[in-house]
């Protein structure tokens, strides 16, 4: 499948900032895809890549969630409200091909066309002995302090 596909990811504050202002809006509307996962299944995603397990025992689990996370404030739908030329859409990154295929007629194809090769970031997770799969109750107080 030959694709143009720009993955952004804005980082810093100062460019976050800027879609807000004037530069940005004389683009026109613009339409950011960014990928929506279940919180639970992204922070275990997170905990499995800095090889850490969380603790459905411990007394705080704000903390467990901080211990996991990655780049925690990389994003904030905030960033996005004060430009109303910019709509948000979310979608489902896994498996990725259902987002290709989607994107595929809206996309021009690339100049030079490169085989795609899939590199994990990750090891394989253990989902057996992850406890916020296992700890319904838990794993709802902490998906609300994520969303929060």
């Amino acid at each position: 499948m030959k694709l143009a596909l720009r993955i952004v990811i804005i980082s810093e504050w100062r460019c976050r900032q800027r879609l807000g202002t004037e530069s940005y809006k004389k683009v026109g509307p613009m339409e950011l895809h960014v990928p929506c996962r279940d919180p639970i299944s992204h922070l275990l995603s997170q905990c499995n890549y800095r090889r850490r397990q969380f603790n459905c025992d411990a007394e705080n689990f704000r903390k467990e969630i901080d211990k996991c996370l990655v780049f925690p404030n990389r994003f904030s739908k905030e960033d996005f409200h004060r430009n109303p030329d910019v709509a948000l859409k979310c979608f489902n990154p896994l498996p990725i091909d259902h987002y290709l295929d989607f994107m595929g007629g809206k996309l021009q194809e690339k100049r030079v066309v490169n085989e795609y090769i899939h590199r994990d970031t990750n090891k394989p997770r253990d989902k057996e002995h992850e406890c916020l799969r296992k700890n319904k109750e838990v794993a709802s107080e902490v998906r609300n302090i994520m969303l929060d």
